[in-house]
Parts: C-alpha cells; sequence; structure tokens
C-alpha cells in the first residue's frame, strides 16, 4: 500500500474522531492496599504516612478523580493537520 494513501487514511480517521484526555493523580490515599504486606511492616507505613501528612483520606483522594472527569476543557482543541 502506498504511504500517503495511509496518510490521508490515518488524516481521515483523525479528522472523524476527537479525544479528550484527563489525568489526575490522587496521591497516597489509605487504601486497604498495605493489607498484602506483613502486618508490622503495613502498620510503620501507614504511621509514618499519617504522621508525616502524606496519606490522604479515601473521600479526599478521590476529589482528585472526580474534579478531573467533571471539569471543563482548559482549552479548544487546536485545529487538525492534513499534510
Amino acid at each position: 500500500m502506498p504511504k500517503n494513501l495511509e496518510q490521508r487514511k490515518f488524516t481521515i480517521i483523525q479528522s472523524l474522531y476527537c479525544f479528550l484526555i484527563r489525568a489526575a493523580d490522587p496521591g497516597i490515599v489509605d487504601t486497604r492496599i498495605l493489607r498484602e504486606l506483613p502486618a508490622w511492616l503495613s502498620t510503620c507505613v501507614t504511621i509514618v504516612l499519617r504522621l508525616s501528612f502524606l496519606m490522604k483520606s479515601p473521600s479526599s483522594g478521590c476529589k482528585a478523580v472526580v474534579d478531573a472527569a467533571l471539569s471543563s476543557p482548559v482549552s479548544k482543541f487546536p485545529p487538525l493537520l492534513s499534510k
């Protein structure tokens, strides 16, 4: 298949679909994932993270994800290049 035909196919597909990608990182959230570690290690890690104020509660951690999912786009999409 000629390369320019492949490029035209991609341009047509690109102009039909528009994607918006959002990413959110809630940080360290107090989930039960530490239960996979030995009990003494899980307890030590939890205490250190809570005392250093690095661990968030689950309700606080989910706010970043929900906010990213419900927010409006920051800028308009740039025009598609057809070259």
